[in-house]
């Protein structure tokens, strides 16, 4: 791969990581769950798009909680809590023709895991005409 070709590849994996926010869960002998959804995300009215938590584990198998609250008013998700075994939680947020048009609107994202302990990020959602 020549150098000018690689700069424009390491932006955007750069880009991509910055936009990203993380919070972990850590247990009493080690165990932890780190949970990374997005910084930032925008709707426009009448449109749905994906929540993606991605799930990644540290000496820690079962099943965590994860759950969604605070959405704008005529937004709506398929589900507002998932437990899962796997890497990821994947939520589909829906905004309605009338939803409220908003800006970086505070929606927790929350993973509960390891005997109630628990740990929230927010994702800065905007709804647009």
């Amino acid at each position: 791969m020549r150098a000018h070709t690689l700069l424009p590849a390491v932006a955007a994996i750069l880009f991509a990581a910055a936009a990203c926010n993380s919070t972990t869960v850590r247990g009493p002998e080690g165990e932890a769950v780190t949970a990374t959804a997005p910084s930032a995300l925008t709707i426009h009215r009448g449109d749905s798009i994906p929540l993606k938590v991605a799930l990644d584990r540290d000496k820690f198998e079962g099943p965590v909680t994860v759950s969604i609250s605070q959405l704008p008013k005529g937004v709506e998700t398929d589900q507002m809590t998932q437990t899962v075994d796997a890497t990821s939680a994947t939520f589909s947020l829906s905004a309605s023709h009338d939803a409220e048009l908003v800006a970086n609107q505070a929606v927790n994202v929350t993973v509960d895991a390891m005997d109630g302990r628990r740990a929230t990020q927010y994702v800065a959602l905007t709804v647009a005409e």
